[in-house]
């Protein structure tokens, strides 16, 4: 099967990972598997893909609304004569008009956070055409988000498909050891108001005079970084909150963590939870979005508010409790095996079987 996989811009970030991983998992199965980025930008998903024998094309789509990036996508299609297309965030009304004028008879779409923060109002109403009239298969992360786009695309929930996001398990470094008390504390995620870094900053603050001993380690990149770098100094925090960057071993930043935290204000299904879920890590996190249907409050993880008040106090919890973070590390990672890279493209591969 050729499949064409379609997204804005191949960042690092969750449904940029998600699309790398499904596609590796796609290839290795024996299918021929080229992404598409509308935005033309390399990065360490670019490189992966690409060592991983996968073809990457770029639309050099123009900021905005660009009609002529639908023609180009067009051209694309005619070339590669894809049997699927399969869309991600934004990209569906380029990919699926395109895909519809050359023929292509699969199309799906992956929503990746509940329907109604995922779109602007003006994507909403073309993703209701795609689904409505250009016969685009929905896919659904979690079954809120499954809810959530049966109550905005007015889609009964039975034609929505369900697929956990899945990561290469065998990539995760498992923690053999905890520690007596906890030191580290890693949040991985993208300067964006969603992820909420404000709150989880000013809430280290007050669990650092308490556990003097503890560090905040914030990987990523992102419009709000400058930001939360100028809080941390008028905190006089610089010592103990460390700006740590993008990185392109999230695996290893995982297993050299005692605690990773996720304070979300809202969430799809969370890649770098599962990362941390398969690292045996405790977690401390919202539930917000797909997270509840992934961990549970005192099993898998500790469920916090997205108040500062709330977050300190979760931290507070695990700093010197070795026996509750072993707990909810071992949970985590036995809950972690139904998110594999494999699994999750076995089950699109049945969907994209349907269509045919």
């Amino acid at each position: 099967m050729k499949i064409m996989q379609v997204i804005p811009v191949l960042d690092l970030a969750g449904a940029e990972t998600m699309c790398q991983n499904l596609a590796i998992e796609l290839y290795k199965m024996g299918h021929e598997v080229v992404v598409v980025s509308l935005y033309k930008k390399e990065t360490v998903l670019t490189e992966n893909l690409r060592n991983n024998s996968i073809t990457v094309e770029f639309m050099n789509k123009k900021s905005g609304l660009d009609l002529s990036c639908i023609f180009r996508l067009y051209k694309l299609i005619q070339r590669f004569k894809p049997d699927v297309v399969h869309s991600h965030i934004y990209a569906g009304k380029y990919a699926h008009i395109a895909a519809t004028m050359a023929g292509v008879r699969i199309k799906v779409h992956t929503v990746h956070s509940v329907a109604e923060k995922e779109a602007t109002d003006s994507n909403k109403k073309m993703n209701m055409v795609l689904f409505k009239k250009l016969g685009v298969v929905p896919v659904a992360l979690t079954k809120e988000v499954q809810k959530s786009i049966e109550n905005v695309y007015g889609i009964d929930e039975g034609k929505i498909s369900v697929v956990f996001n899945g990561i290469p398990l065998e990539k995760c470094k498992p923690i053999r050891m905890y520690k007596k008390n906890a030191t580290e504390i890693v949040h991985v995620g993208r300067f964006f108001e969603v992820k909420n870094h404000k709150n989880l900053i000013c809430a280290f603050t007050t669990a650092h005079a308490k556990f003097p001993e503890i560090h905040l380690k914030l990987y990523g990149d992102g419009p709000l970084r400058n930001e939360m770098e100028r809080l941390v100094s008028e905190l006089q925090a610089d010592k103990y909150i460390h700006f740590m960057g993008l990185t392109n071993d999230v695996y290893s930043v995982m297993s050299e963590a005692d605690v990773f935290i996720l304070p979300s204000i809202y969430e799809g299904m969370p890649m770098t939870l599962i990362e941390a879920m398969a690292t045996g890590l405790p977690i401390i996190t919202t539930p917000v979005g797909g997270i509840v249907d992934m961990v549970e409050n005192g099993s898998e993880a500790i469920f916090s508010g997205i108040d500062p008040e709330s977050i300190a106090d979760s931290i507070g919890m695990l700093v010197n409790n070795a026996e509750l973070r072993q707990y909810l590390g071992q949970a985590a990672l036995e809950r972690a095996k139904q998110f594999s890279a494999n699994t999750m493209a076995q089950k699109y591969l049945g969907i994209y079987l349907k269509g045919i």
